[in-house]
């Protein structure tokens, strides 16, 4: 709900304003107060206030000054003023400044809430406005090219969609390829001159030119979809458009196209190469190698096809003596054999360790053992070394970004014939490296659970600290739940969960101990009492108090001062 801020140099006025306004029926959230300008501002840091309501007539800094400022910071931010001066002077200045509203004082509670609720139903439009279907369409357009990109990238290095998921992804960004199309990959190495020295912005420029003109070239001739792979190669990705646009052979039930179809393609992918290499030279400067890798089957192949075009440019070395290079036919998918594609491809197991997922950790690692299990004299021992390798290797990165070590987490390990010595795998055969590496994710998982429970309960001491500080202002669940930013629900469990008492049970016997304390201690009245613990009305103070302690606040005090008397007597 949108939280209101009343603004006004004298106490008396801004309470009384703040009292106006029913927050159930404007449905509104907290109603804030600030008695200076410098008061707002660092209440409108702190909270997300949606309405001002603020006094022109101001010392320091006037309701104009606080206005301007409002608008420089928060321009979504609507802002209310209020006068006791009927000057035009003012109103206009208000209306130049997108002032929401503009009240002369004394204002009555009719036409504070008409304001409000103005203010309310403007931002409500805006926001709708900005997160509507066409406002994130133009969004979701500035960044096409990139994610796009992301797309191919995440291809290349063998990521794996479900053939629903991969077709609403091409579909959104209207790309021609279709599972099943026959594609070819090129991927091309830039060399700047020894002479030539480029900054970082100059560097940007040239990429950007470089793609402009790629595509310039093989548009003629192919559809066109490209990334930068992680080492900064501009990666193709070609179908012809015929083919791209009705599906391949394995997409549409065609007959596979013909050797001599796919030397006409290769043929067409060098002559476009050429063009673009003479290009690149003439007009940015750039020697420009490009590997045309083997056609293959999009998506499963793309993977394979651009290994074999990355082997291409290792093969070569720092510098092709040619600029136009055929990669060859990948052998089988493209990867030797005995090379655990299921342990190496995106996700990969650091990141499974970072986010927690320790479900498909153990999958990964249960996928890799039966691809060695599957490889009957690859050299399984070296593969079983690998995988081991490779698993301690994440945990050794997780634990120690979190300040720990993998000898204490499995102390008892040693016994079982663990060395601790990442250069010194156990001889171990697959069913106990399985099981080792499954107790060390169950150790991980129970850390991870003992921290969130450690979490949970310095956010339960958070919100005790926090209400005992605020006791007189509004303690909702919603601005409890944005002081920790937590969803309201989620909150609630968590704190019930840790301290066995509703969020809302604690603050109200807060609020009784806080005024008994009061009553014994102070010679405060009631009603002030009642505002400092939170309720403005003294009527309904004593009602509830009431219930709690069986008496009203004045025979509590009466009793507790008729003890101490009896107590010095």
């Amino acid at each position: 709900m949108t939280q209101v801020l009343i603004v006004d140099d004298e106490v008396q006025i801004a309470n009384g304003i703040a009292a106006q306004l029913a927050a159930e029926e404007l449905g509104i959230g907290p109603v804030h107060k600030a008695y200076s300008a410098a008061q707002a501002l660092a209440l409108l840091a702190a909270n997300a206030i949606g309405v001002v309501v603020t006094d022109i007539r101001m010392p320091e800094m006037d309701g104009i000054a606080l206005l301007r400022a409002i608008k420089a910071k928060w321009p979504r931010t609507k802002v209310i003023l209020l006068t006791g001066y009927a000057d035009f002077e003012y109103a206009r200045t208000a209306i130049r400044e997108e002032a929401t509203d503009y009240l002369l004082k004394p204002v009555r509670k009719e036409a504070l809430a008409d304001a409000v609720g103005r203010a309310l139903a403007q931002s409500r439009l805006e926001w709708e406005e900005i997160s509507s279907a066409e406002a994130a369409m133009r969004t979701l357009r500035g960044y096409m090219p990139e994610l796009k990109g992301k797309l191919l990238a995440d291809l290349t290095a063998g990521l794996r969609y479900g053939d629903e998921a991969l077709r609403e992804r091409l579909s959104w960004f209207e790309l021609p390829h279709r599972p099943g199309d026959r594609c070819l990959l090129l991927l091309v190495r830039t060399e700047l001159p020894p002479e030539r020295c480029v900054d970082a912005n100059g560097k940007a420029l040239l990429e950007y030119g470089l793609e402009n003109i790629a595509h310039e070239i093989f548009r003629s001739e192919f559809a066109c979809w490209c990334c930068r792979d992680a080492y900064r190669h501009l990666v193709f990705l070609l179908s012809p458009p015929e083919r791209a646009a009705g599906g391949g052979a394995g997409a549409g039930g065609e007959l596979a196209p013909s050797p001599a179809d796919d030397e006409a393609l290769l043929r067409a992918a060098e002559r476009c190469a050429v063009e673009f290499h003479a290009h690149a030279e003439r007009y940015l400067r750039l020697r420009v190698t490009v590997y045309i890798g083997p056609l293959g089957e999009f998506p499963g192949q793309v993977q394979p096809m651009y290994e074999r075009a990355l082997s291409a440019v290792r093969r070569d070395g720092a510098r092709s003596e040619r600029y136009v290079v055929r990669a060859g036919e990948p052998a089988g998918d493209g990867l030797a054999p005995g090379y655990l594609r299921s342990l190496h491809e995106p996700p990969r197991l650091r990141s499974l360790l970072e986010i927690g997922d320790w479900d498909a950790a153990r999958d990964k690692l249960t996928q890799a053992l039966d691809e060695i299990a599957g490889e009957a004299g690859s050299g399984s021992e070296e593969q079983l070394a690998e995988v081991y390798h490779t698993f301690a290797a994440a945990v050794y990165a997780h634990l120690h970004k979190h300040g720990r070590r993998l000898s204490e987490l499995l102390a008892d390990e040693r016994q079982e014939g663990w060395s601790g010595s990442p250069a010194d795998p156990p001889l171990w055969s697959a069913a106990q490296l399985s099981a080792w590496a499954g107790r060390v994710l169950d150790r991980l998982r129970e850390q991870a659970g003992g921290e969130q429970g450690g979490r949970h309960a310095d956010i339960a001491a958070q919100l005790q600290q926090f209400a005992a500080a605020h006791l007189s202002e509004d303690l909702s669940l919603q601005r409890l739940a944005d002081h920790v930013f937590m969803h309201p629900t989620h909150l609630s469990k968590i704190y019930k969960r840790e301290t066995g008492e509703g969020i809302s049970e604690y603050i109200a016997r807060l609020r009784m101990e806080r005024a008994a304390e009061l009553l014994g201690s102070t010679d405060e009245r009631i009603y002030e009492i009642g505002c400092k613990t939170g309720y403005m009305n003294a009527n309904y103070f004593i009602k509830v108090f009431r219930k709690q302690y069986g008496a009203t606040p004045q025979e509590y005090r009466e009793r507790m001062r008729r003890g101490a008397r009896m107590g010095d007597s």
